[in-house]
């Protein structure tokens, strides 16, 4: 009778165990913003026009043709923040996608660009691009929303992204050419990078 009570007793006790980790240990882990902590109290997601980010649309935003089609994109969005940093320079920051598709929106039915899923692949393109021009010095990540895997955006798309947040520092002005260097993330959020690295192939 106690063994079968110690057996029925299991799952509830995994499930507890499961939980605490996923949504406590783990995550708090994976928190670092060592090397800007200003970027702590910052949004991590941004929303639709109806409740945009700070309240307001983007002030820059830039668009790179894939084809001559207009419905293949890279599309990045830049708010300025109230933040300052380094010296007093302003923070921006910015969301990045790819436009895989035009088509009608999955939540409102207008007509709207389609992303594609991995939404780091354009994170990551964005930092390429800006350290292989010469205009990124310092580069690191910090916690944005946390790894998900089943996202939706403000159209209905799903995407799924490691959560982080890339940060970079630009050359000033007229200093291009610099290349730019890596800080290190604490190791446990290295191995959560690895692990997700092995993962990505499979959410596609």
């Amino acid at each position: 009778m106690i063994l079968a009570r110690r057996v029925a007793r299991a799952p509830g006790i995994g499930l507890v165990i499961y939980l605490t980790l996923a949504y406590r240990v783990l995550p708090a882990l994976w928190r670092h913003y060592e090397h800007l902590p200003a970027t702590s109290t910052m949004p991590t997601v941004t929303s639709t026009s109806d409740g945009f980010l700070f309240g307001r649309h983007q002030d820059l935003a830039f668009e790179q043709e894939v084809s001559r089609s207009a419905r293949e994109r890279h599309h990045v969005r830049f708010w300025r923040t109230p933040l300052r940093t380094d010296g007093d320079r302003s923070v921006w920051i910015g969301s990045a996608a790819f436009d895989r598709s035009a088509g009608l929106s999955h939540t409102t039915g207008q007509v709207t660009h389609h992303i594609a899923a991995d939404v780091d692949a354009e994170r990551d393109t964005v930092m390429r691009d800006l350290g292989n021009a010469g205009w990124l010095t310092p580069r690191n990540d910090v916690t944005g929303v946390g790894p998900t895997l089943d996202g939706r955006n403000g159209g209905g798309d799903r995407y799924y992204t490691d959560g982080d947040l890339a940060v970079g520092v630009l050359a000033p002005c007229g200093l291009g050419g610099q290349t730019a260097h890596e800080l290190a993330s604490p190791a446990p959020v290295v191995i959560k990078s690895q692990f997700w690295q092995w993962l990505r192939p499979a959410l596609g």
